[in-house]
């Protein structure tokens, strides 16, 4: 049986949700329920929250770099209108993405911050990469 990424992070939510007293038993899935069940262990809800942050990281990463490429290609516009391609309420799923993200990480956020920052940090390498090797062609 396939299951879609989407679903098997709703069911990690759902168990996690349980797992805090956020939501019931009787309101969740039966899958979710089936999983609570047997994995009332602390280390592997941790482990599913450790897995579910990365799976929302890895969508959010290949968000933000398609979000980025958008602000860059915009054609000889110095400032290019960033919230008008990742400002609130202009893609709700990547709202909601993120909004994840930070409800998943509150009790835990270094790991997180980590992650984004090592991202931002190979971003910014590259770019500076990038712009010396554009500076080197472009002098006479």
């Amino acid at each position: 049986m396939a299951v879609a990424v989407a679903e098997v992070a709703e069911i990690i939510v759902t168990v996690l949700l349980i797992h805090r007293g956020t939501i019931t038993r009787k309101s969740s899935k039966p899958l979710a329920n089936m999983l609570c069940m047997c994995c009332l262990h602390p280390s592997v809800f941790s482990f599913l929250q450790r897995k579910l942050t990365l799976i929302f990281l890895v969508q959010f990463i290949a968000q933000a770099e398609e979000k980025i490429s958008q602000c860059i290609t915009v054609p000889l516009d110095p400032e290019p209108q960033i919230e008008q391609i990742c400002g609130p309420g202009v893609d709700p799923t990547f709202d909601q993405l993120i909004s994840a993200l930070g409800h998943i990480a509150s009790q835990k956020p270094k790991p997180l911050i980590d992650s984004m920052m090592l991202w931002r940090k190979n971003k910014s390498d590259a770019a500076n990469e990038a712009r010396s090797q554009l500076q080197q062609v472009c002098r006479p």
